[in-house]
């Protein structure tokens, strides 16, 4: 099953464009994630992000962040945002306790927010064994079974443990959330193309990590050609691989830059330039070439 990168959508100028998920639910390209944030500065940048026009909120896996973006929504219209949500799984746990403590976060969550579902809930951080995995994945299938997620997804996965899920998936996840930003390649670790061959998107969870992504020669010598900022130039590089961005923001300055992208387009060349560059290096520990996959058996994909 192939993602439908051919459904990826402008709505209009100057607004996010969609990618249609695996299971037909569309997806803002763009969302704000305020996890970084102090816990007071949470609710207000979901509001000023909403008041902008970015309908998409990642209320990321911790609970202080999910509690604080649930009451920022708590009068907003449900039919107005996306709203992403996860879970931080426990690691070293057996196959016969993975399931209720996967569901016990699950619904621990979904109360934190404060709404009847997500629109995409997501798996962080898998167990170091296969058959603890499926039960895992098992818990997140029928939170999607009830209604109480739109679509279900991974952050953060690599491809052996996406192997080990679809060993016994009824249903495929719809998104696995990663680093990845200009330096890593188009493809890093082949973590993108082995998901999409699953009919799963990626999505970019801190496209600006680095200083170098933001100030850096090459990100702002393209700017100037277009008028945008270094982090206009990485953030446009992302949209146009077929991934969607969930970033940090706080000021309403840098969320109207984002909204901008989507009026414009790197020519070929840039992207070209951009494809191969190898610089910035540095990886945090959430970056596919750096986090090293749990010990699994080898499996096949269904």
């Amino acid at each position: 099953m192939k993602v439908l990168l051919a459904s990826l959508l402008a709505i209009g100028a100057a607004e996010v464009s969609h990618i249609v998920l695996n299971n037909g639910v569309r997806m803002p390209m763009l969302a704000v994630q305020p996890e970084k944030y102090a816990p007071e500065d949470i609710g207000p940048i979901v509001n000023i992000a909403l008041q902008t026009g970015i309908t998409g909120v990642d209320a990321a896996t911790f609970e202080q962040c999910q509690l604080r973006v649930g009451a920022a929504l708590k009068k907003v219209p449900r039919s107005s945002y996306f709203l992403t949500a996860g879970i931080m799984l426990e690691q070293n746990i057996s196959s016969s306790s993975a399931y209720a403590s996967a569901a016990n976060l699950l619904q621990s969550a979904l109360t934190n927010l404060g709404v009847h579902h997500v629109d995409v809930m997501v798996l962080s951080r898998p167990a170091t064994t296969c058959d603890s995995i499926q039960e895992q994945w098992r818990a997140l299938e029928d939170f999607y079974a009830a209604g109480s997620a739109r679509a279900i997804g991974l952050r953060v996965f690599c491809p052996a443990s996406l192997k080990c899920i679809m060993k016994t998936a009824k249903v495929a996840p719809a998104l696995n959330q990663i680093f990845y930003h200009v330096g890593m390649g188009v493809d890093p670790d082949g973590f993108k193309s082995i998901f999409n061959e699953s009919g799963t998107v990626t999505q970019s969870i801190r496209a600006l990590d680095s200083g170098e992504l933001i100030s850096g020669k090459l990100v702002n010598s393209i700017g100037k050609a277009h008028g945008w900022s270094g982090a206009q130039v990485s953030m446009r590089w992302v949209l146009d691989q077929g991934v969607s961005l969930s970033t940090p923001m706080s000021k309403q300055s840098h969320m109207k830059e984002a909204l901008a992208l989507f009026d414009g387009r790197l020519t070929s060349a840039e992207l070209t330039q951009l494809d191969n560059a190898t610089s910035p290096t540095d990886c945090p520990v959430f970056c596919p070439i750096s986090r090293g996959c749990p010990p699994l058996e080898e499996v096949t994909l269904v």
